[in-house]
């Protein structure tokens, strides 16, 4: 999404004393509050170029994934050209699953999905400090729930638009076959 000033992601978002933890890494920025730490599972689209029907029709594909809670452990740190990053060096094969079955259910009701490798990682640092890859005491986590959050780019802050618990499809969560077309189609 080059440019984008607002966009929207399907993340997950570290427990509260987990991110507190994650924040007090000596590599972390101190910048970014831990409640920004998060896991982008799906980028999704900038909400200021797209039409107002996006978000509630985002909310009601949220709402039919049937998917069960999983467990990440990221024991690295890896460094690029522009961040500081938590990797695992295993495969996180849960959090494999639900991006793969986000993007399913995305597809089965037409909405275009940006392009977009995952590789499950939480940011810890927008720039580089020279320290290069370390391995570190793995910080793991059971994931149980997801959420759809807007990125206000340049104010260091998120809205939540929608969160949903992992393997609970409550009666109005099974909306299955009664969406409204994509909004994003002509």
């Amino acid at each position: 999404m080059p440019h984008s000033k607002r966009p929207l992601y399907f993340m997950v978002k570290p427990p509260a004393a987990v991110g507190e933890f994650i924040a007090s890494h000596t590599r972390a920025s101190r910048a970014r509050p831990s409640y920004l730490l998060h896991m982008t599972i799906q980028p999704v689209w900038d909400r200021l170029r797209s039409p107002p029907e996006l978000i509630p029709f985002l909310l009601q594909i949220a709402a039919t994934i049937d998917a069960p809670p999983f467990r990440v452990i990221f024991d690295r740190l890896v460094e690029s050209r522009k961040t500081v990053a938590l990797h695992g060096s295993e495969p996180m094969q849960g959090a494999e699953a639900f991006h793969a079955a986000l993007v399913s259910t995305m597809g089965r009701y037409h909405m275009p999905i940006p392009a977009h490798r995952f590789v499950p990682h939480i940011t810890i640092a927008y720039r580089p400090d020279g320290l290069g890859d370390e391995p570190i005491d793995p910080i793991s986590w059971r994931v149980e729930e997801f959420m759809l959050v807007e990125s206000v780019v340049g104010q260091t802050r998120h809205i939540e638009h929608g969160r949903w618990t992992l393997g609970e499809l409550s009666p109005d969560r099974s909306a299955r076959g009664k969406l409204r077309p994509d909004p994003l189609r002509p």
